[in-house]
């Protein structure tokens, strides 16, 4: 920060001051060059390690805050007074929030910039959070809990393009894949912390007839890396390729030389850059919200973009379906293996011998039981180390084998070890196989998130990833429902379903036009 005469300088201030005077300089100091030939010029360092550390906790946040609520239900029942109906409404309503702002977000991202937009959002989340906490009744929980989701909807998609903007195309896959693993470490968080908490009995009176109990403190605590990863990012400049996509050269040469500054500690000129190619689209007039954000979104389903939409949205649709719809029910179905103990003959769905409303969980008539078993929290953790696992791993063979190859391979892995899994027997290969299926579907997000940044353009890239990610989201609200239903009509069905949409995408995946973009 520095001082001026009205007070402080923001970064975009001082950015902006630095870069008015390097337009001064002579051009003697370098040349005219691309801003891809800029960020490779750049490497990774320093910088890039705190965009990367400010990325992960953004991410853990977005997992902590839509899927962290299925370990807390158990605990929050005789709070709340939760029916079974009320449970499924709780455990989707954070997507459902998501899935109805997802464009609007992209939208902004694309025009008015990543890191604002991220920042504001990752704030917000954690004010509407803290309100929640303190809701005293379902209905009230159930409206903060969806706002959570329409606010925690923009940094879910915008900081992939964040991420991969900071970085050239060498390290952009790995860096992404990386980053990623801190949707597994949330898991690890959320268990851990519950395993801490939740068998806690203390209860605060705040004011008659409210208790603030250890869930509550949990829903707090869950929300805080969002806080830290807002504080990170607002040290970090603005994304230098959107500020060239919006003809911002100087900008965007002045946070290419900012990071080559902190990266190196030399000073810029060793860069010999003088000047940033323009990337600015041709625009229209002003255009009204509502007029400006489908314009947005046209050039998307034109014929140079159209299959590649199709196949994300068709990808996303089909990876979260099963990691994060089947995902949703994996400490029920966990617990139901590990209840049936002494015969190993039998395969997953004659174990389940699944009745969706007599849950271990659910609300006697006249006896609320909030207890939660130590497996629980156990086999959650588990099954978050196995998802970081998998993601080291996919960072470092992106780099190896390309985009789609991996992803038909994982796909198709995911296929395989779920059609396994109908008739593997032992209750220890039941839980090792369906974590597999589920995590192998998972990691693959990842690698989709990546495909779309490098295909799509800077001006289009959050607009691409908000909106198939929404439909990641559709999903994971509309199966978490459905397999409910599945289950008491076909428990094979249910899997073979899952099945059926990772053979699909493996094979899609294969029809990806994977073109470099300049921008």
């Amino acid at each position: 920060m520095v001082a001026n005469d009205r007070g402080i300088f923001t970064i975009d201030e001082k950015l902006s001051i630095d870069s008015e005077k390097n337009g001064r300089k002579s051009c003697d100091e370098g040349e005219k060059i691309s801003l891809d030939e800029a960020l490779d010029r750049l490497g990774f360092g320093r910088v890039h390690m705190l965009v990367i550390i400010a990325g992960g906790l953004c991410l853990l946040t977005v997992i902590n805050e839509s899927m962290g609520i299925g370990m807390l239900m158990p605990v929050a029942q005789c709070d709340l007074e939760l029916t079974s109906t009320d449970k499924g409404l709780l455990s989707a309503i954070s997507f459902l929030g998501i899935l109805t702002s997802s464009h609007f977000w992209g939208y902004l991202a694309d025009t008015r910039g990543r890191r604002r937009m991220i920042m504001c959002t990752l704030f917000g989340t954690a004010i509407i959070t803290i309100l929640s906490s303190v809701a005293q009744n379902f209905t009230l929980f159930v409206v903060l809990r969806f706002l959570s989701g329409v606010s925690i909807s923009g940094p879910s998609a915008a900081i992939y393009a964040y991420l991969g903007e900071f970085n050239c195309n060498r390290y952009r896959d790995s860096v992404i894949s990386f980053t990623s693993t801190s949707i597994g470490l949330s898991a690890v968080f959320v268990a851990g912390l519950a395993w801490i908490l939740l068998p806690q009995t203390w209860a605060f009176e705040i004011y008659e007839g409210f208790f603030f109990r250890p869930w509550r403190l949990q829903l707090i605590i869950n929300t805080l890396p969002g806080i830290l990863a807002g504080v990170l990012i607002g040290i970090l400049p603005e994304s230098p390729k959107f500020l060239a996509s919006q003809g911002k050269t100087e900008e965007a040469l002045a946070v290419v030389k900012w990071i080559h500054a902190k990266n190196s500690g030399t000073e810029a000129t060793q860069l010999r850059i003088s000047e940033i190619s323009s990337e600015a689209q041709t625009k229209g007039g002003d255009l009204g919200c509502l007029k400006s954000l489908l314009n947005q979104m046209k050039p998307l389903v034109s014929s140079t973009y159209v299959l590649n939409f199709i196949i994300f949205c068709s990808l996303q649709f089909g990876v979260f379906y099963t990691c994060a719809g089947v995902g949703l029910w994996f400490p029920d179905i966990v617990n139901r293996v590990l209840q049936k103990a002494g015969d190993d003959s039998l395969t997953l769905c004659q174990t389940l011998d699944f009745k969706p409303n007599a849950t271990s969980f659910e609300l006697l008539e006249d006896t609320c039981d909030d207890s939660i078993g130590t497996d629980t929290f156990m086999y959650n953790m588990l099954y978050g180390l196995l998802y970081i696992t998998g993601y080291i791993i996919l960072g470092f063979l992106v780099k190896l084998f390309g985009r789609r190859i991996l992803l038909v391979s994982v796909l198709g892995g995911s296929a395989a070890i779920g059609l396994a899994l109908i008739w593997v027997t032992s209750r220890t290969l039941v839980v090792f196989f369906l974590s597999l299926h589920l995590m192998f579907a998972g990691v693959s997000i990842s690698v989709i998130n990546s495909s779309v940044v490098a295909v799509f353009p800077t001006h289009l890239r959050a607009t691409a990833v908000c909106i198939t990610l929404m439909f990641g989201r559709l999903a994971t609200f509309t199966g978490s429902n459905i397999i409910g239903h599945l289950f008491d009509i076909n428990c094979q069905l249910t899997f073979l379903t899952s099945v059926g949409m990772m053979m699909v995408c493996a094979t899609i995946s294969l029809f990806i036009q994977v073109k470099k973009q300049s921008s």
